[in-house]
């Protein structure tokens, strides 16, 4: 428990071919994320053209856990997607517990009126029903979503943007 940060990185892309020389000198951009370039033979059919980077720190005005750190900004990339009309959004995060929460846990959570197993309330309930919220607004506009976990502070590079852009949240949070 503490000063809190999210951090958000992402792309858009159209699958056109990049043109050369454009993009990151080691890794190139897909469908499903940053590859390294040594891999690019193999994976040539899947590299895309950037349209655009996001890149977000968020600050909040209270104190409180990593998993609603993470709640808040798997909260904020869903908002993002539907701002820009996206057709498909995929959310790599560290998190096990978004990834628990929003795939399996929340549809039990709503049959129970929100109460586990033992009688108690579900913890961070009231920011896992605005998430709910929007992902039944992207459901409504057609927006494909999807959820992957990738190893947290290892050399996913979208992770380690993301993880930086969280501790410039939390540093603004104090």
């Amino acid at each position: 428990p503490g000063f809190i940060g999210a951090g958000i990185h992402g792309y858009a892309y159209n699958k056109e071919v990049p043109k050369k020389g454009t993009g990151l000198p080691t890794h190139s951009l897909t469908k499903e994320g940053y590859i390294d370039n040594k891999d690019i033979p193999k994976e040539q059919n899947k590299v895309v053209t950037p349209l655009m980077y996001y890149n977000c720190a968020g600050s909040f005005d209270f104190q409180s856990t990593n998993n609603v750190a993470e709640l808040l900004a798997t909260h904020v990339a869903i908002r993002l997607a539907l701002l820009c009309n996206v057709k498909k959004l995929h959310i790599k995060t560290d998190s096990e517990y978004v990834i628990k929460v929003l795939t399996k846990f929340a549809a039990i959570w709503v049959k129970s009126n929100w109460l586990k197993r033992d009688g108690t309330p579900v913890s961070n309930q009231d920011f896992i029903k605005d998430i709910l919220v929007s992902v039944a607004e992207m459901q409504e506009k057609n927006i494909k979503f999807d959820l992957e976990w990738v190893k947290g502070h290892s050399t996913h590079i979208g992770n380690i943007a993301a993880d930086k852009l969280a501790n410039i949240g939390s540093e603004f949070s104090r």
